[in-house]
């Protein structure tokens, strides 16, 4: 799998130096990493498919405990969550407790910041967003969503290339800069989600 490790190292390097050169090798490591997944995933699928040939009289339980294998596999979820000790909850019970906790602090935070305007000086202001921060965000992304009120996906963000990036992130800097945000980013909407304890 080194095309895997190559392409990861392509990655980074895209990250950290941003050139349209950088941005190449890594679709290409990108390319060739995925020819070489569907090579292999292709290769063991035949070798389930000779092993079904080759024995025929129990293929039909070895399939069906696959299928079963499968099935479980993409199933399972992990039911603990940290408690805010950082103790690994498994219990129901500590579940729905942390996540009571958990929601109590945040709608009901005992600790409230001033409400004064902090000094230029100690905020971030000064500081410039970089293609690297906005590339990442926009990596994070989660894909599958509905679309926002300006029907933008995030698949949109995310088939950008470095130009397209590097607009992105210009625009982002101006928004900080000047304190004004384009008008589609305005809108709000809110969701209600009732919790059930």
């Amino acid at each position: 799998m080194d095309a895997i490790k190559l392409k990861k190292e392509s990655y980074q390097a895209w990250l950290a130096w941003g050139t349209p050169e950088a941005a190449e090798a890594y679709r290409q490591a990108k390319r060739t990493a995925a020819r070489v997944v569907s090579e292999a995933k292709t290769w063991v699928w035949e070798k389930f498919g000779e092993a079904m040939e080759k024995d025929y009289r129990t293929a039909s339980g070895k399939f069906w405990q696959t299928v079963r294998r499968l099935r479980r596999g993409k199933q399972l979820s992990a039911n603990t969550v940290y408690s805010g000790g950082g103790e690994l909850l498994a219990s129901t019970r500590d579940i729905v407790g942390r996540w009571k906790e958990y929601f109590e602090d945040l709608l009901n935070p005992t600790d409230t910041p001033s409400v004064e305007e902090p000094e230029a000086e100690d905020s971030e202001v000064d500081s410039f967003i970089t293609q690297a921060e906005v590339t990442e965000v926009v990596q994070q992304l989660l894909g599958g969503k509905a679309p926002w009120v300006d029907e933008s996906r995030p698949e949109y963000l995310k088939s950008l290339d470095v130009v397209g990036l590097s607009w992105l992130t210009r625009l982002c800097n101006i928004a900080w800069w000047s304190g004004i945000v384009p008008l589609d980013w305005v809108p709000g909407v809110v969701v209600p989600l009732f919790l059930q304890l």
